[in-house]
Parts: C-alpha cells; sequence; structure tokens
C-alpha cells in the first residue's frame, strides 16, 4: 500500500469514529465502560471501530485502549481513539481520534479529525501536512504569545497567554496549523498515541516537537511518561523552549 492509499484508510476509520460518536446520545457518551470507571464506553466502541476499519488492510494497531494488535503486513498504527474522550462525554470543542502509521523508518503517515469541529488534519513523510484539505504553510512568525498547556501553568502567564483543552493531539494541531504558537506538559505526561500523530502533522508543517527531558518520542514501550513542549517554527521554539527552561524548570535543569 503507498503512502497516499495508507493516508486514506486512516481517514476512513477516523471517519468511523466520527459517524459513531455522531449517533450517541448524550446518555450513551456519558456511559463509562463496563467494569471501568476511568474509562468511557465510547472509547471502547470507537476503540472497536478504528480496528475494524483497519483489520482488512493488513495494519497492526497499537491502542490506548485495548492495547497491540499483531497484523498481516510492516506497518503498525498507534491510535488514540477519542482523544479528549472526556471532552467529548459533554460534546466540549476539543476531541476526536488520533491515528499515525509507523514502518521501520518511523512515522509515515497520520490523520487527527476533530469531530466537533469537522477539522482534519493529515500528515505524509516527507509529503507535507494539511488542514480540511488545505496545504499547512511554514510560519514566519517568530514571537510566542499564545500556547497550549497540557496541565496549569501560571508560571508562563505574562511572557505569554497559556489556555487548557483537555487534548493534547488537537493542540498540537493547532501548533502546527499557526493557531497557536506553541505547546508544553508542565507535569502532565503522556503516551504515545496521545502525540504521534500530531507529531508529523508539526514536523511536516515546519514545526518542531521535542521531549523536555530529552527521551525517545518513538520508543512504543515506554511509559506514559512523555512531557512535551512544541512550536509552531523553529525560531518560536528556541524561543519558547528558553521560557519553559527558565520558568518551569524539570528536575536536574540548570538555572
Amino acid at each position: 500500500m503507498d503512502t497516499d492509499a495508507l493516508v486514506e484508510v486512516l481517514a476512513a476509520a477516523a471517519m468511523e469514529v466520527d459517524a459513531l460518536v455522531r449517533s450517541m446520545s448524550t446518555e450513551e457518551l456519558l456511559r463509562r465502560a463496563d467494569g471501568h470507571d476511568d474509562q468511557f464506553a465510547l472509547d471502547v466502541e470507537a476503540d472497536r471501530a478504528v480496528r475494524a476499519a483497519l483489520a482488512p488492510h493488513g495494519l497492526g494497531v497499537l491502542s490506548e485502549e485495548s492495547g497491540f494488535h499483531e497484523g498481516s503486513g510492516p506497518i503498525l498504527v498507534v491510535v488514540d481513539p477519542v482523544d479528549g474522550s472526556t471532552n467529548c462525554s459533554r460534546r466540549i470543542s476539543h476531541y476526536g481520534p488520533s491515528l499515525c502509521a509507523l514502518d521501520e523508518s518511523g512515522p509515515l503517515a497520520s490523520v487527527v479529525h476533530n469531530i466537533h469541529t469537522a477539522t482534519t488534519y493529515r500528515a505524509i513523510r516527507g509529503g507535507g501536512a494539511t488542514r480540511n484539505g488545505t496545504v499547512i504553510a511554514r510560519s514566519v512568525r517568530r514571537s510566542v504569545d499564545l500556547v497550549m498547556t497540557g496541565d496549569p501553568c501560571r508560571e508562563l502567564d505574562g511572557p505569554a497567554w497559556t489556555r487548557i483543552s483537555g487534548a493534547s493531539a488537537h493542540d498540537l494541531c493547532l501548533v502546527a496549523d499557526g493557531s497557536v504558537d506553541g505547546y508544553v506538559d508542565h507535569r502532565n505526561t503522556q503516551s504515545i498515541w496521545d502525540y504521534l500523530g500530531a507529531w508529523l502533522v508539526i514536523a511536516e508543517s515546519g514545526g518542531e516537537v521535542r521531549e523536555r527531558a530529552g527521551a525517545d518520542l518513538f520508543d512504543l514501550g515506554a511509559c506514559a511518561d512523555r512531557r512535551l513542549v512544541a512550536a509552531t517554527s523553529s525560531v518560536q521554539f528556541e524561543v519558547l523552549d528558553r521560557m519553559v527552561h527558565e520558568l518551569l524548570p524539570m528536575d536536574g535543569d540548570d538555572h
């Protein structure tokens, strides 16, 4: 399967989740999964929908909700069936599936879809990134004025305005298209399915994402301990990285 066909398969899987969520009543969205107070039933159903859409194409799956499922081919898709499922349960703007296909060289193609806003980001390694079919142009901004954060970062208020949405994949896509200037995790930590789809969107649109302690962002077996800093351009990344280093030091930072 070539990459153009692959990204279409990912997009089709994302739209299966879109259709599922739109068909659910308020009561169904709020219902918890059987035996799991920390998981929504919608997460489980969305996971099934994604896997059913990917399996006929021989794609392996690593899902937040159900773990690893072996495919018949070399491609593995890292999936968060509904990033921002708490938002989804209340229909609060930022929520939807994030999918990223990997080969032996790393992230190959990704789709991040915001169900509430009907906004779809796609990226192909070496092929650029799009937002609803329009190529995301590289940013020429130099300042960092508005930053999404994974958790409250009062220390950043002043140097920049901060906002929290509770859905990091969608936050990172806003970084990619320049809607905001950057993203920071303070104490919040992430797993690979939280950020990988958006990582490729940012990388292919000229932005930059790093793990704050320098950890490998592509380690499939890593614990949920990644803290990210990202910006729309390399110039903005340097500005934000200095700001974060000075105002949000981690253990071992010199400041």
